[in-house]
């Protein structure tokens, strides 16, 4: 409790407001990725969902996102809930609410889930990235790489992006991006703590019932090419809200890097260079150490 309380010495107290850190399975999913942690915000007797965030393993790593979801509010509660004993927080005595909450979370879910043409993007460009994502995902390439080998990219960004296919070990599948080197090197270490402060961008895929009904209105009304029946694809992005539409600056990143590491790898190591179909120039290392 201390160490999150000195975490957020800074923000005032929320009068009246207690918040919950619970762990349990969902079959929900935000911006494509299952939810095992989720703050609740109890506020006059209601239970509101603040942010929903991925599984963490260390306590460390909870109060971080705790800490986080605080800033984004401008404020920490009076009250601070945990169904962790190991966090040091105290415990809620009645399960009754959460549980009512969880039932109705995938309703709740429909409005943090956004679609892709309310933040910049045209319907062009978004048709070019469903025939993109549709061309990785037919190709599977994670069955050929494994997910712990990063490639380099040098020419997208004025740094050089380092990216995993996803897929090879079973679990998701699609694009990471990490738009930095120490990114790149938490993710190898599996250091959640700090690649939860880094800059990244993974192309995802989720199942229609997940999708969100302003996503599957977009696809339905543009006639946007899916991977196979049901599967959409999505970006999540650590730079912008989840419940943030895609930028196009971001939409353009996610086709280059896809279109790069398909005309690249695998390979037997050392670079290729490759001209993208709008004119970049692209240098691919695979695979590459950070």
């Amino acid at each position: 409790m201390d160490a999150l309380r000195e975490q957020l010495k800074d923000l005032p107290v929320l009068p009246g407001q207690t918040w919950l850190g619970d762990r349990r399975r969902s079959s929900s999913l935000v911006d494509g990725m299952a939810m095992d942690v989720v703050i609740w915000v109890n506020q006059e007797g209601d239970l509101k969902l603040v942010e929903a965030i991925e599984a963490t393993t260390s306590p460390e790593h909870e109060f971080a996102l705790m800490a986080r979801a605080a800033r984004q509010a401008q404020g920490q509660p009076e009250r601070w809930l945990s169904l962790r004993p190991e966090l040091g927080l105290e415990a809620p005595e009645d399960r009754v609410p959460l549980d009512v909450a969880y039932i109705s979370l995938d309703q709740t879910l429909e409005a943090y889930l956004p679609g892709f043409l309310g933040n910049g993007a045209s319907t062009e460009q978004v048709a070019e990235l469903y025939l993109s994502a549709t061309d990785f995902w037919q190709r599977k390439l994670w069955t050929e790489v494994q997910d712990v080998k990063l490639a380099r990219v040098e020419g997208l960004e004025t740094t050089p992006l380092w990216v995993s296919v996803m897929g090879g070990e079973g679990v998701e599948r699609g694009l990471a991006i990490f738009l930095t080197k120490q990114g790149a090197v938490a993710a190898l270490a599996e250091d959640q703590a700090t690649l939860s402060r880094c800059p990244l961008l993974t192309l995802s895929y989720f199942a229609e019932k997940d999708a969100g009904t302003k996503l599957a209105r977009e696809v339905e009304a543009e006639k946007w090419p899916l991977p196979e029946p049901g599967l959409f694809p999505w970006i999540v992005s650590t730079l912008r809200e989840a419940r943030e539409d895609p930028t196009p600056a971001e939409i353009k990143l996610v086709m280059g890097v896809v279109e790069a590491i398909q005309a690249t790898i695998p390979m037997t190591g050392g670079y290729k260079n490759t001209t993208l179909k709008d004119g970049r120039r692209v240098r691919v290392r695979w695979p590459s150490e950070p």
